[in-house]
């Protein structure tokens, strides 16, 4: 048997052996890498669908290996009869017994077995992350891009335009999505560059205020290196940004508990310079979080008492918390009392009694017809360029944040579309916008393009903000 796998002997006399006798290996894992790396260069398909479910048997190895060293081309060796002995040698496999299958000397699991298969099958269509096994040329070819994108999106940085900074950076994540390499050293240097073009987007997203985008930059490179301080700096910012206070007070005290561990290390050899940036800008950010999370409590505490004054929740309270209790009953009948008395005073007195109340307005009611009308014409009001500039102002000031932006943009509705509510017979008020609002949405049921046109209307107002539900 040893002669058939000798240096001079060829993969067909391999091949013609039993493959359920006993032999020894010759190749080494240099020589099956190489196999796997020619596998990969070759275009013919159906041949690696063949080899595909018995690449783990060391007698379909061994055969490779004795083809790549007896061709000058591995491609030129894949003969129509080496094809057919790879396949009569699949169909013996199948005929084996179970036994005979689990012979420790008849398989050998290699790291490259699954690169290969994967590549033969392609990456799942419409999967996420799906991988995708590249070879060592267009793995070098891969590197050369990337670093050609990135070099544009640092100079793109360096000219503070950090739009195009983050569509660049984007780009080299798209080119490196999922991609595998066969070799160690190919896979450390597209992992390295997918660091690199992440870790620069997590910048350029922050100065581009896409805090968001930053974010998520950020859990990515975190990932891979939680011991980044600069990189968990950023998503605090950005977290900050988002309104997301406590996950970057929990980031604020890991980068605080991380510096302190180094500092101590470095200590001990003299050199604690190092540490000091990042723990000051940590320190910073702290304070700065303290501040914007008593602000934000004031507004919301502010914002419950306005809601509460004008009653905005007194239909959410039981009907037990309506009763009225007794010291609430004895406090009413000495207001009555007290009210009875001034009545009395002002019948002595020959008061002129107050004119009654009018009662309550109903509610201002639109038909179909009115309703488009009022709704080309918001289109017009909005559309107008001094609305449009003030918009996108307001989007700016607004941190490009959708709640930020709602809240700035209530004095603005009233104003724009004080013409409609005077034209209709709306108070001009916030209470005659939202009656207005509330007759538009009537209709929303039976004639559902009003609620279509109401969408885009809101659409063109917050520009970039909007957000499209799922």
């Amino acid at each position: 048997m040893s002669h058939l796998v000798s240096q001079g002997s060829g993969a067909l006399e391999y091949l013609r052996c039993p493959v359920g006798s006993r032999f020894h290996e010759s190749s080494t894992a240099e020589e099956r890498e190489a196999v796997s790396e020619a596998l990969l260069d070759t275009n013919d398909l159906d041949f690696k669908r063949v080899l595909s479910p018995m690449l783990a048997y060391i007698h379909c190895q061994e055969a490779l290996v004795l083809l790549l060293r007896n061709t000058t081309r591995f491609r030129e060796g894949i003969t129509p009869e080496v094809k057919q002995a790879f396949s009569a040698l699949l169909r013996d496999l199948k005929a084996l017994p179970e036994y005979k299958k689990s012979e420790k000397i008849l398989q050998r699991h290699e790291p490259w077995i699954e690169k290969v298969r994967d590549q033969i099958a392609g990456p799942s269509p419409g999967v996420s992350g799906a991988k995708r096994v590249v070879t060592c040329s267009e793995v070098a070819e891969m590197v050369e891009l990337g670093e050609k994108m990135k070099a544009t999106g640092n100079a793109s940085f360096q000219e503070n335009n950090f739009k195009m900074a983050v569509v660049r950076y984007a780009q080299v994540q798209q080119l490196l999505k999922g991609a595998c390499a066969v070799k160690t050293e190919d896979q450390s240097q597209l992992e390295t560059l997918r660091k690199v073009a992440t870790r620069n987007l997590s910048i350029a997203a922050l100065k581009n205020w896409e805090w968001t985008r930053a974010a998520k930059a950020c859990d990515e490179v975190l990932e891979l290196d939680p011991s980044d301080s600069v990189v968990r700096l950023r998503r605090v910012e950005a977290l900050m940004q988002l309104g997301r206070f406590d996950a970057a007070e929990i980031d604020i005290e890991a980068i605080l508990k991380q510096q302190d561990k180094i500092s101590k290390q470095a200590g001990e050899f003299g050199t604690k310079s190092e540490t000091t940036t990042v723990v000051r800008k940590a320190w910073r950010l702290a304070k700065c979080l303290k501040k914007e999370k008593m602000r934000s409590d004031r507004e919301m505490g502010n914002a419950v008492a306005k809601g509460m004054a004008r009653g905005a929740f007194r239909d959410q309270r039981g009907v037990k918390e309506r009763e009225i209790s007794p010291s609430s009953q004895s406090e009413s009948s000495s207001e009555d009392e007290k009210s009875e008395s001034k009545e009395a005073d002002c019948e002595s007195s020959a008061c002129v009694a107050a004119p009654a109340a009018k009662p309550a307005a109903k509610p201002r009611r639109l038909d179909l017809a009115m309703v488009r009308a009022v709704q080309a014409a918001q289109v017009d009001l909005w559309g107008a360029a001094e609305v449009i500039s003030e918009l996108n102002k307001m989007r700016i000031d607004a941190d490009f944040e959708q709640q930020r932006f709602l809240y700035r943009l209530r004095p603005l509705k009233l104003h724009v579309q004080r013409p409609i509510l005077e034209a209709h017979g709306f108070e001009t008020t916030e209470a005659g916008l939202a009656q207005l609002e509330r007759a538009i949405a009537a209709h929303m049921v039976d004639a559902p393009e009003v609620g279509e046109e109401m969408k885009g209307l809101m659409r063109r107002i917050m520009g970039d903000i909007w957000e499209e539900g799922e």
